[in-house]
């Protein structure tokens, strides 16, 4: 099914999204509403489903959806935070400091997973802070 930005609803077909845009003018699809921000779970601090997860950097906000088990989708956590609603019986993988003393270990345990795991990285200031500032060269440099 595809996902009609001109009737909210869904067609089996790209030729029925077409028929769709031109039962509504041909007009251009409607644009989000600049004063509802709140209505976008992408928008920090918005109303959001139970298993939408704030980043560990609390910057964003995102609803996270695993997918098929066979994809192993992994989900990284900050120390302590519980895992999201579709990670909950996933095996817990802690990167701390014994970690990082022996990754090859770690390194093969991520893997050799089949199915998605929570990746929980400790707090205790083993990783260097984000940076202050992106780098303002192309990407090609």
């Amino acid at each position: 099914m595809i996902s009609c930005v001109y009737c909210n609803g869904a067609h089996e077909r790209p030729a029925d999204v077409r028929r769709c845009w031109a039962d509504h003018g041909g007009a251009d699809a409607p644009a989000a509403s600049p004063e509802s921000p709140a209505a976008d779970p992408r928008v920090a601090g918005a109303d959001v489903p139970p298993d939408t997860v704030p980043s560990a950097g609390s910057r964003a906000v995102v609803a996270l959806r695993r997918g098929p088990p066979g994809l192993g989708r992994h989900v990284v956590v900050a120390a302590g935070q519980p895992a999201p609603g579709e990670w909950a019986a996933a095996e817990r993988i802690r990167v701390d400091a014994a970690a990082l003393a022996d990754p090859a270990a770690t390194a093969t345990r991520l893997r050799t997973a089949t199915a998605g795991v929570v990746i929980e990285l400790a707090g205790d200031g083993e990783f260097d802070p984000p940076p202050a500032a992106a780098a303002a060269r192309a990407p090609d440099e």
